[in-house]
């Protein structure tokens, strides 16, 4: 499973990529900082994007390509 996480530097986003991991999911991270990302994830299954070169196009790709469960679940939608 795919699942797209913001946030991903902080307490609570950085915890939830390695929880999802440890859960076996592939996991998109977006972040403002891309080597604070590397430095807190070094997993395989972690891809880290660059947040501050998107497009709205760009957002709906990753958005789409996470798993449907995955993105309601996180975001409170059920």
């Amino acid at each position: 499973m795919k699942a797209f996480v913001t946030g991903s530097t902080g307490l609570l986003g950085s915890n939830l990529v390695n929880a999802l991991v440890a859960a076996g999911y592939q996991v998109k991270t977006l972040a403002r900082s891309r080597e604070k990302a590397a430095q807190l994830f070094s997993h395989p299954q972690v891809e880290i994007v660059d947040g501050m070169r998107f497009s709205f196009q760009d957002w709906r790709d990753i958005y789409h390509g996470s798993n449907e469960h995955a993105r309601k679940s996180l975001s409170g939608d059920r």
